[in-house]
């Protein structure tokens, strides 16, 4: 078991991953599967679907990625038509997605950051500079805080105002 650094001895847990926080983010409760029937489901599922359809390409002569992808339209309904189950619960289950949420904040790469005196932050090696908070002096030493990066969108947020890299 992976030892836990001084930060997350001091919250008093690991740090949670990138996909949990997003499900947290969401309000969405991750729910493992504990028994070995259910890992088992899935596994099969899986073992069937490199097996069966690694199969299914060579008697089809797929040999390329856009001839696998056209294919599979064609295998998934076959499959689905012999194995598919209908649901115990027909209504769906989905929420919809809460008004004024943007998922491209969810659905990115968040770190906590120390902005530093020259108010950049570094991420993968790379410095980020962000604009001091406004009616700050722009040269003042900022107080340590948490940044949020996403790399997709090069976007930080400094004590919830959000920023583009450079602006």
């Amino acid at each position: 078991m992976k030892q836990l650094t001084l930060e997350e001895q001091l919250a008093g847990a690991p740090a949670s991953t990138q996909v949990a926080r997003a499900l947290k983010e969401l309000c969405i409760q991750w729910i493992p599967a504990q028994s070995p029937q259910a890992k088992g489901r899935i596994e099969r599922l899986f073992g069937t679907f490199q097996d069966r359809l690694r199969a299914e390409l060579r008697l089809a002569r797929v040999v390329d990625r856009a001839g696998a992808n056209a294919f599979l339209d064609g295998f998934l309904r076959r499959y689905n038509a012999r194995f598919a189950q209908p649901p115990a619960n027909p209504p769906s289950a989905y929420r919809p997605w809460p008004a004024g949420l943007d998922p491209q904040t969810i659905f990115c790469f968040k770190y906590r950051r120390t902005v530093s005196n020259d108010h950049t932050v570094t991420l993968d090696a790379e410095q980020i500079r962000s604009c001091p908070p406004p009616g700050s002096a722009a040269m003042r030493k900022p107080s340590s805080r948490s940044t949020s990066a996403s790399t997709a969108a090069s976007r930080f947020s400094t004590a919830g105002r959000l920023s583009r890299a450079g602006d």
